[in-house]
């Protein structure tokens, strides 16, 4: 169950069964931060989503910034909303509310989906597009938005509103589902965005 108490220190959010103190988390957040935050609608490792906003829990929270687009009309810089955002041990995945997938954290194993394995991002970065056709960066065509994220921890995912699935980051168990692919030998990483083969279930 996922439980919620307010103490004097600030609030207290209790995920797992709320009876058993062995399996319950809970992470308790200064009244003022709290009130900034808004309502928390997920929280992913070290991270929290709370009205279209994320932030870093930290000793501090703070909210990450950078989620932005310029208006084509009025030329002029505009925040994003986020709907969703995943977590691996050291990377953040975001989900936009135009179907944009954004990312930060460190890149060891292409798991930020920028085509390469350099430095680690302090602030959000678009996800390139790989194998998703349609534009430069991953959210797909009208009508077949990105609509949902997981992570693992230096492996990434997504998935469309069609059911086609997309896989980055570190392989090498075979992770990232991708068998079947095509591919003559599949590496142990992948740094852009791979279609995932469908699977099919028998009866």
């Amino acid at each position: 169950s996922f439980g919620q108490a307010t103490k004097a220190g600030g609030l207290t959010l209790q995920i797992g069964d709320t009876s058993d103190s062995y399996n319950q988390l809970s992470v308790s957040i200064g009244n003022m931060h709290t009130s900034a935050m808004g309502t928390i609608s997920q929280i992913a490792g070290g991270y929290v989503l709370a009205g279209g906003e994320v932030w870093k829990l930290d000793s501090v929270p703070w909210k990450v910034t950078g989620f932005v687009q310029r208006n084509e009309e009025t030329e002029e810089i505009e925040e994003l909303g986020i709907s969703q955002i995943a977590s691996g041990v050291s990377h953040l995945l975001a989900l936009d509310v135009n179907g944009g997938v954004w990312s930060m954290g460190t890149n060891l194993y292409g798991q930020l989906g920028t085509g390469n394995t350099k430095d680690s991002l302090t602030v959000p970065t678009r996800v390139l597009s790989g194998e998703q056709n349609g534009g430069n960066y991953l959210s797909g065509s009208e009508g077949n938005r990105i609509t949902d994220l997981a992570a693992n921890l230096y492996s990434s995912y997504a998935r469309a509103a069609d059911g086609t699935a997309y896989a980055w980051g570190l392989n090498d168990a075979g992770q990232l589902g991708l068998l079947g692919n095509g591919d003559a030998k599949l590496e142990n990483q992948y740094e852009l965005p791979k279609k995932v083969p469908s699977v099919g279930v028998g009866g």
